[in-house]
Parts: structure tokens; C-alpha cells; sequence
């Protein structure tokens, strides 16, 4: 009973919190986005017929994810996240396509 108690206070908390608008990137933040994931999009392809593929294609994935539902940006810092993530893939589709 002292569980339940204790959850449905905590969730009347939560609920009583204003909310913060989202976050939106500037046209700049989104160009990085942009290019950074063209630029995976391009090392993927080279590397796609390799067992490890996934291994850098889900950053592409998380990219692609976080800028078709814009309202997931709650602050910059998630932006910056984004990006490095990318350079992450990129990084990783870079060793898929020398060998390593």
C-alpha cells in the first residue's frame, strides 16, 4: 500500500511540472545533422555487405530517428549528442571499410 502510495504522488508531481517547449536546432545545427548523416549514409553504402554493418549503421538509425520527431531535441545538448553520434558511425563505418 506504502508503494502505491508513494508512485501515485510521485506521478501527481510529475504532472503538476510545467513542461519546457522542445528544443529547436538552428538552421546550421540542422545542416551539421544533414551533412554528417550524408556523409554515413555514403561510408554505409560502401560497407553494407559487411557482417559489422550494423555496428555503425544504427548511428544513422538514431540520426535519423531523433530529426524525423523534431520535439525529441529538449535541449541543445541533444544536438551535440546527435552530432556525435554521427562522427561516432562515421568513425566506425571508417575502420568496417579499411579491415579493422
Amino acid at each position: 500500500m506504502r508503494t502505491l502510495v508513494c508512485v501515485l504522488v510521485s506521478a501527481a508531481a510529475l504532472a503538476a511540472q510545467p513542461q519546457r517547449p522542445p528544443y529547436t536546432p538552428t538552421a546550421d545545427e540542422s545542416r551539421q545533422i544533414h551533412d554528417r548523416s550524408m556523409e554515413l549514409a555514403n561510408l554505409l553504402a560502401k560497407v553494407e555487405r559487411n557482417p559489422l554493418y550494423p555496428d555503425a549503421a544504427v548511428y544513422l538509425k538514431a540520426a535519423t530517428f531523433i530529426v524525423k520527431h523534431p520535439g525529441e531535441f529538449f535541449t541543445p545538448a541533444y544536438v551535440k549528442d546527435t552530432l556525435a553520434a554521427l562522427d561516432t558511425g562515421i568513425a566506425r563505418a571508417k575502420e568496417l571499410a579499411a579491415g579493422h
